[in-house]
């Protein structure tokens, strides 16, 4: 079983008898690893601090999302997408 890093899975897990291997996720302790990484880079940190603000303002503004989505990107002949808020934990597939 291949499960996060979280301790209430690692309990819960433990808990089920049958259960014979278990570990924990290699993709989600790299992203921990690359996070804790980057963040000792001030330059980083502070962009993606600036990004998260953004996307916060447009997650909020039914208004600013109408604008950025429905006349910007069709304007400039972009695909409409939304915008994605960070999750460390999480990881988003998407076309490149």
């Amino acid at each position: 079983m291949v499960h996060d890093n979280a301790a209430s899975i690692k309990v819960a897990i433990r808990s089920l008898n049958n259960v014979k291997c278990c570990i924990n996720c290699s993709a989600h302790t790299l992203q921990f690893c690359i996070k804790d990484t980057l963040n000792t880079v001030p330059e980083y940190r502070n962009v993606c601090i600036k990004a998260s603000k953004i996307v916060s303002h447009f997650k909020h503004s039914n208004i600013a999302t109408g604008a950025l989505q429905k006349k910007k990107q069709i304007l400039l002949g972009f695909k409409e997408e939304r915008l994605i808020q960070s999750c460390l934990t999480r990881f988003y597939l998407h076309d490149v």
